[in-house]
Parts: structure tokens; sequence; C-alpha cells
């Protein structure tokens, strides 16, 4: 219990690290970049998803979505926008999209908070990076020119780790009848080879009962360290958006 409450701890104080402060010339300037940002309306977006997953159950080849969710009353989605339309115009004369297969776009959230939330959207700005209509990671850049190298690093990475077709297994040879019966007396277990193999199911019941509880405690801890790295990258990236 006690680590549970300190978990909880650690959690709140690493997002309470940054509060935003946004003055007028901000406010306007990030009105004016959200009017020419790229938007998808949350049907839209659904829609996209579930054909990219249909493509890809089609054995097509499947694309990426980097996709920033944002709230019009939110302050640091105020202060990304601007860097956001920087790096979408940045994607469009590069041409990005022609070698990487991608699509970038912006949905507004503060229509249906819930909506977002199912798209593993804890707080804004949450920037999520899909391939073939299935969530990868959340991407914590906070730059234009890192967002632009983001999407090159991950396109190498999920290349490599694109699943090989299995090779057919080879056809094993036909056994004749006697030859197959003789060989069945020969491997039939002795009773102390029963014996053995009882104890040794009961070593290997106990030895998997107690990885599994090492592995519990460990994959708790992980999740912990990973959640408190994951709020002190976003507290970053706010405090640099505040630079």
């Amino acid at each position: 219990m006690r680590s549970f409450a300190l978990l909880f701890a650690v959690i709140f104080a690493c997002s309470s690290l940054v509060s935003a402060r946004i003055t007028q010339e901000q406010r306007e300037a990030s009105n004016v970049a959200n009017t020419k940002i790229r938007h998808v309306p949350q049907p839209d977006f659904t829609r996209k998803i579930e054909d990219a997953a249909t493509a890809v159950s089609k054995g097509e080849e499947p694309a990426m979505a980097l996709v920033f969710f944002g709230a019009l009353w939110c302050q640091y989605t105020a202060l990304l926008n601007p860097t956001w339309l920087t790096f979408q115009e940045e994607f469009n004369k590069l041409k990005v999209s022609d070698e990487y297969d991608v699509e970038i776009f912006k949905v507004e959230c503060s229509t249906d908070e819930e909506f977002c939330r199912k798209q593993n959207v804890e707080g804004y700005p949450t920037v999520n990076l899909y391939k073939g209509g299935k969530l990868v990671e959340e991407c914590l850049e906070d730059k234009p020119e890192g967002f632009v190298k983001y999407i090159e690093r991950k396109s190498a990475e999920l290349e490599k780790k694109k699943p090989k077709a299995a090779a057919a297994a080879p056809s094993k040879p036909a056994v004749p009848e006697k030859l197959q019966v003789d060989q069945e007396k020969d491997n039939a277990p002795s009773a102390e080879g029963i014996e053995v193999d009882i104890k040794s199911e009961r070593l290997e019941e106990s030895t998997y009962s107690m990885f599994g509880i090492l592995t519990f405690g460990s994959f708790f801890v992980l999740v912990a360290l990973s959640t408190v790295r994951t709020l002190r990258r976003r507290s970053s990236r706010q405090q640099a958006l505040l630079g």
C-alpha cells in the first residue's frame, strides 16, 4: 500500500513541476497557427484508423500517422501550435509524406475528451505515432526538426521489425508401419523414468512459480520507472515550450 502511495506522490510531483504562463502575444500567434494547422475531425480520425487496419489485413504496406491531440482551453497546446505549424510547413516542403508514407494532422479533443482518452491521451498536448491503424508510442519531441528526425528514425526502426514470411517446414519421410511400432516400443517410458519425470515436473512448477513472482515485481518497478520517466520528459517538453 505504501508503494502505491509513494508512486502516486511521485507522479503528482512530476506533473506539477511546470505551470504554463502564456502571454497575449503568444495566444494570438497560437490562434493564427491553429487556423493553418491541418485538422481531422474525430469521426474522420476513426475512419482513417479503421481503413489503415483494413489495408494491413489485405496485405498492403502499413502507413504511418503522427497525430497531435490538443484542446482549445489548454495553454500547453497553445504553445505547441506554432511549433507544429512550422513542422507541418517543413514536412510539406521536404515532401516527407512521399518518402515515408506518413501523414500528420491534429485532432481537437475539447469537443469530446473521452474520445481522446481512448487513444491513451492522458494530458495535452499529446503526439501519438500510429502505424497500420495501431498506436505505436507517444512522441515527446518539441521542435519542428525534432519531429522530422523522429519520423525518419521510426520509419527505419519499424521497417527492421517487419515480420518475415516463415519458411515452409520440410516434409518428413514416411516410416514403415512395422518399424514405427518397434520404435514406439523402444521409446516407451520405464517406471523409473516416469518417477523422474514427475519430480522434474514438480521442480519445474516450483521454478515457474518463483519466476512468476519475481517477474510481477520487476514489471511493477518497470511500470513505475517508465511512468516517472515519461512524465519527466513531458515536463521537459513543457519547459522547452515555455522557454
